[in-house]
Order: structure tokens, then C-alpha cells, then sequence
């Protein structure tokens, strides 16, 4: 079983430079999750432009940002331009989800 140390690690690590208060509210959040039985863990934080620009060239071909081409083939999954997306500040961060099976009730 993974220990709740190594969720906030890895999350840490996939962080990047977040605000301060994002970094207290996201450990807080491991912990609890943990507590319950669910890992939860931070799958990226801050994101450069560029970063963002690919995120959301996907699933538009003929996007450009900066005269560069970011468009590519594949599903959206972002309707945030660079410039838009509150994790290019650091005030945000995304994060997945996962139960440990024995405790999740058969259907839930």
C-alpha cells in the first residue's frame, strides 16, 4: 500500500511552483483523502504558457499561439487558452483520484 508521505512527495514534485496557500490546501487534502481511504494525488501545478498552449492546441489542429503551431489531432481537454488557465499563476492544480478497493462498497 502506498503511504500518504509518498502521495504528498510525488504531488510536491508534480506541483511546481505553486502559490504557498495552494500547496498548504493541497497537502490538507491528501490527508484527509488518506484518512478515508482514497489517494489522492497531484498530477500537475504550475504550467508555463507553452505548457498551456499544448493543452489546449489538443483537439484543435489549426491552433497557433505566438505564430508557433500548438494545434494537434485528439480531444479537448482544456477550454483555457494560455492566459486564461488560473494554474499558469500557481493558483491551481490538478489532481487524480483512487480508492483502496476493500473499503469501496461493491457499486460505488
Amino acid at each position: 500500500m502506498i503511504s500518504g508521505q509518498t502521495l504528498k512527495d510525488r504531488s510536491e514534485r508534480n506541483m511546481g511552483k505553486v502559490q504557498p496557500v495552494v500547496k498548504e490546501k493541497v497537502f490538507e487534502l491528501i490527508e484527509r483523502a488518506y484518512e478515508r481511504g482514497i489517494f489522492a494525488q497531484i498530477s500537475s501545478g504550475h504550467r508555463t504558457w507553452e505548457e498551456q498552449a499544448h493543452l489546449y492546441g489538443k483537439g484543435r489542429p489549426d491552433y497557433y499561439w505566438k505564430g508557433k503551431r500548438y494545434g494537434h489531432s485528439g480531444s479537448i481537454v482544456t477550454y483555457a487558452p494560455p492566459g486564461k488557465a488560473i494554474i499558469i499563476v500557481g493558483g491551481r492544480s490538478t489532481f487524480s483520484l483512487s480508492a483502496r478497493m476493500e473499503k469501496m462498497p461493491y457499486g460505488q
